[in-house]
């Protein structure tokens, strides 16, 4: 399953630093750090209701 961002701007972050990381820029460390950053968690519900 594709992962999915916390925003439009976070998914750009994160794809910038992907291009980073291929070409050696950015150590897999700092890659892992973004990762968990700009994507939501796994156990997040985008289709959450608000029970009121």
């Amino acid at each position: 399953m594709a992962k999915k961002y916390r925003s439009d701007v976070m998914a750009t972050i994160h794809k910038t630093m992907e291009i980073l990381h291929e070409v050696g820029t950015v150590d897999k460390q700092t890659m892992r750090d973004f990762d968990d950053t700009c994507h939501l968690p796994e156990h997040y519900e985008t289709d959450q209701t608000d029970p009121a």
